[in-house]
């Protein structure tokens, strides 16, 4: 049986300590276990999906409706900041309980 090289794949000799290729310790690298993978929540995904999608949609309506014409840029980022906060927070929560439940 052999021993590849996690850095640059080589196959080496059984008892090697040190890759004939690059030179880096395989004794070392034996004893260390790969980092776990980090994935993203599909919860997080959906709810930021919602913040975004709220966000331009109030976003918009504070620009361009005359009832709103006495907010500058500023009101207006704020005021959709807001709006899609509201909606993000229930959604996230609501998709973690679920998660949680599902597992059990």
């Amino acid at each position: 049986m052999s021993i590849i090289c996690p850095e640059c794949k080589k196959e080496n000799d059984d008892g090697a300590e040190f890759c004939k290729n690059c030179g880096i310790n395989l004794t070392e690298r034996k004893n260390i276990s790969p980092a776990p993978e980090r994935r993203i929540s599909k919860t997080l995904i959906i709810s930021a999906a919602v913040f975004i999608i709220f966000f331009a949609w109030s976003f918009s309506d504070f620009i361009t409706h005359p009832k709103y014409s006495h907010m500058n840029i500023f009101s207006s980022l704020m005021a959709s900041t807001f709006v899609g906060l509201f909606v993000f927070v229930p959604t996230y929560a609501i998709g973690y309980m679920i998660r949680r439940f599902k597992s059990k």
